[in-house]
C-alpha cells in the first residue's frame, strides 16, 4: 500500500467497481440511475438508498479533486437521476458546471430548480449567482431577495 491510499479518504477503483459491477440496485434504480416507480418502495428502502447517493457523490467529488471533471460531472448526473426532488444533491452539479466553465446548463439547472422550489432559498440564490454570471443584474437581485425573504 503507498502513501497515496492511506490519505486519499476514497478507494476509487473499489467504489467505482461496487457502484457499477456489483451493486444492482433492483427495484430501486434503472440502468440510467432513475428511480424505478415500477416496484414499491417503503420509507427505509427509499432511505437507504441514499447511501448509493453519497457513494457516487463522494466519487463525484474524488473525480473533480483529482483532475477528472467531465468523470465527477457524469457522477453527479447519476445523483440528480436518482434524487430529482432533493435540491441538496442538485446544488453541488450546478456548481461543477460553472467550474467546467458551462455556464448554460447551470443556469438551466438552477433556473428549474428556483422553479420547482420557488421556496427554497438555496436554489433562488444560487439561480441568482447565475444571473449574476450572465450580468442580468435586476434578475440577480430579484432571486436574491426571494432567497432572504422565503423559508422552507
Amino acid at each position: 500500500m503507498n502513501r497515496d491510499t492511506l490519505q486519499d479518504p476514497v478507494d476509487e477503483p473499489a467504489t467505482a467497481r461496487a457502484l457499477y459491477q456489483v451493486f444492482r440496485y433492483r427495484g430501486l434504480f434503472r440502468d440510467d440511475g432513475s428511480w424505478d416507480t415500477s416496484v414499491y418502495k417503503d420509507e427505509n428502502a427509499s432511505t437507504l438508498s441514499r447511501n448509493y447517493a453519497a457513494a457516487h457523490l463522494q466519487l463525484a467529488f474524488w473525480y473533480r479533486h483529482h483532475g477528472s471533471l467531465e468523470r465527477g460531472i457524469g457522477e453527479m448526473e447519476r445523483v440528480a437521476r436518482m434524487f430529482p426532488d432533493f435540491t441538496e444533491v442538485q446544488i453541488p452539479l450546478g456548481n461543477f458546471y460553472m467550474e467546467h466553465g458551462d455556464t448554460g446548463k447551470a443556469v438551466e439547472l438552477y433556473r428549474k430548480l428556483a422553479q420547482r422550489n420557488p421556496r427554497d432559498p438555496e436554489a433562488r440564490y444560487y439561480f441568482g449567482v447565475t444571473q449574476v454570471y450572465q450580468g442580468h443584474l435586476a434578475e440577480a437581485l430579484k432571486e436574491f431577495d426571494a432567497a432572504i425573504h422565503t423559508t422552507r
